[in-house]
């Protein structure tokens, strides 16, 4: 294929989805070094790598387990292995004064 044609044209969506799950494929050819396997979907990283709680996240995985709020690199409250963010946590763990 040359440049400006993509999508293939005529093809149909598996056909396309077929396409990229070939050159993902080819990107993961055992040569290029996975920083480890994410917590959240247990797929290699093979780019940016967020480290808590004892495992490693794709960044897009590291969220909230409550709101699915992205974490990146803001604070957050572990409970049970799993972060929260600060709202999240406030509400569920921390008693309202009356």
């Amino acid at each position: 294929r040359g440049p400006g044609q993509y999508p293939p044209s005529g093809g149909s969506i598996d056909d396309l989805l077929g396409s990229l799950s070939n050159q993902m494929n080819d990107i993961n050819d055992g040569n290029t070094a996975s920083r480890g396997i994410c917590g959240f979907c247990q797929k290699h990283i093979l780019g940016e790598c967020i480290q808590a709680i004892g495992k490693k996240y794709h960044p897009d995985h590291f969220v909230c387990v409550t709101c699915e709020k992205p974490l990146g690199t803001s604070s957050f409250y572990e409970t049970d292995g799993q972060p929260n963010c600060e709202q999240c946590y406030n509400n569920i763990y921390c008693p309202m004064c009356g």
